[in-house]
């Protein structure tokens, strides 16, 4: 199963009614792991910092879970996320 990490900037598209996104979101989040699940996999990850490490720490933090987890970076700011060798991003916006 692909997972979707959702980036603020899309759940603020979601939350201002874009068009298209009420369905998508949902369906991501019925399939959102635990915390927990995620704590761990962001723990995982402290040696990726080197490789991210001219990315914002936001940024940073839904890459690495996201490498973590073989997510899809759901996000308007494909501009940051896709200098992140080998993470698949999505604009569900546009």
């Amino acid at each position: 199963m692909t997972y979707s990490l959702l980036d603020a900037d899309i759940l603020t598209a979601f939350l201002h009614g874009k068009e298209g996104l009420i369905e998508r979101v949902v369906a991501a989040l019925q399939r959102a792991k635990t915390d927990a699940q995620l704590a761990h996999a962001y723990q995982n990850l402290t040696d990726a910092v080197r490789a991210l490490s001219g990315l914002h720490i936001v940024t940073f933090s839904e890459a690495a879970i996201a490498l973590e987890e073989n997510a899809v970076v759901i996000t308007r700011n494909l501009r940051d996320f896709g200098r992140v060798p080998g993470l698949p991003c999505e604009n569900w916006a546009d």
